[in-house]
């Protein structure tokens, strides 16, 4: 039978299960953020996090959304890094506990089960990234490119005209954290669909574009 964290949780020893600080997140809330001290590690029951990273332009940009984490800032301890590499924040209230990093290594040397639960789950994690990783530019990226439009369009003063955007798929590419090839391939997806128009390095957006993209934004939130 496979078990579930719960399982993992309730097979703990005890005198190690009393150091577990009971917390909660609700939506919005950070739980760690990128290169602040390692200091402690989450294990959570359920909810979901957004992951975030910094690009080439030190722009925080959202690398993974809604991902249902049963672990938060331990891969850190466990590698010894001094600070933490992303910031997570909740995207579904994310209930579960607290952990101290002396309490982590304790677990890790006393709890087989535990031990054995982290390792597989953080190479099952590994392997679907790696297995997901053609499917990223369908998803994630090209809601990030429709807020990126989103807020150019909120900026436009002409609510009711067309604009032209001269926008260098360099600059996006930087911006939002991913290759300029991608880039490409969701203003192709774009322009299919009927959201924009390309005219040589430029964009057009009609008033009803316009409109299209800004709805399909608020579904993304």
């Amino acid at each position: 039978m496979n078990k579930t964290i719960q399982d993992i949780i309730n097979g703990i020893p005890k005198d190690i299960k009393a150091m577990f600080v009971p917390v909660s997140f609700e939506v919005g809330e950070y739980i760690i953020d990128i290169n602040s001290k390692v200091n402690r590690g989450y294990i959570f029951i359920e909810g979901a996090i957004d992951v975030m990273h910094i690009n080439s332009k030190d722009v925080l940009y959202t690398y993974c959304q809604d991902y249902s984490a049963h672990f938060v800032g331990l891969m850190e301890i466990y590698s010894g890094s001094d600070t933490y590499c992303c910031t997570c924040r909740a995207r579904k209230k994310c209930v579960g506990y607290r952990l101290s990093k002396d309490t982590f290594l304790k677990m890790l040397d006393e709890c087989d089960e535990f031990k054995k639960y982290l390792i597989k789950y953080w190479a099952n994690q590994f392997y679907s990234q790696a297995l997901n990783r053609t499917q990223y530019p369908n998803n994630i990226t090209k809601v990030k490119v429709i807020s990126y439009l989103s807020d150019l369009i909120e900026k436009d003063n002409n609510k009711n005209k067309d604009i032209e955007l001269k926008l260098r798929r360099k600059d996006i590419a930087e911006y939002i954290g991913c290759s300029m090839r991608t880039i490409y391939r969701i203003l192709n997806q774009l322009e299919e669909r009927g959201l924009i128009k390309r005219e040589g390095h430029s964009i057009v957006i009609n008033s009803q574009q316009k409109e299209n993209i800004l709805k399909e934004n608020e579904i993304n939130k």
